[in-house]
């Protein structure tokens, strides 16, 4: 039983942190939606159910994921809404444990002709800011800070990047919400 509850563990994350990365093979495969069974053996006798659904757009860009209970009841949901130009702008986010859902909306700037995310707002089920996340980026177009505020938009933690003349990231500072240094994050490169 331990180790039947233990496989369900694993896919279940597998599942969770790899449904994004899906995209592209779906995409170039045309693939509408997929279906995830598992079969677990108790006591040699088979049981086989239904552990996730997810549905893709034409782009291959996720837009519903499921994951099911062994008794057949929705465990996780999340659906997603996509631009034109192919940026998420909504994210939805169902928990059955917890009873508890939330909203995330994202919001684009161009950057060197490139889309990138300017702020990604959480609401709670009852429509009220949880978090804000704010980007800034460097006229190349890097990542140049991260400034998470709480609901009542006070500052939580901002992280600066900084990059060298080959626009490789060299450092990442993240600070408390009293602007104290946390932690310090350094990459360090070897040429040929």
């Amino acid at each position: 039983m331990k180790k039947t509850l233990a496989i369900c563990i694993c896919l279940l994350s597998f599942l969770s942190t790899g449904q994004a990365m899906m995209g592209k093979k779906e995409h170039k495969n045309k693939v509408k939606s997929t279906t995830t069974m598992q079969t677990v053996y108790e006591n040699g006798k088979p049981s086989t159910y239904k552990v996730a659904y997810e549905e893709f757009d034409k782009n291959g860009n996720t837009l519903l994921y499921e994951e099911f209970s062994k008794e057949g009841g929705i465990v996780h949901k999340e659906t997603f809404i996509f631009s034109s130009s192919d940026d998420l702008t909504q994210e939805t986010f169902f928990d059955a444990s917890s009873g508890k859902n939330y909203i995330k909306t994202h919001k684009y700037t161009l950057v060197r002709d490139k889309s990138r995310e300017s702020e990604e707002t959480t609401y709670n089920s009852k429509g009220e800011i949880v978090k804000k996340i704010v980007f800034t980026y460097t006229a190349s177009g890097k990542k140049a800070t991260e400034t998470t505020y709480n609901a009542t938009g006070n500052i939580q933690k901002k992280q600066v990047f900084r990059y060298n003349s080959k626009d490789l990231k060299t450092n990442r500072q993240s600070f408390s919400s009293t602007g104290d240094l946390e932690n310090s994050k350094e990459w360090l490169y070897e040429y040929y």
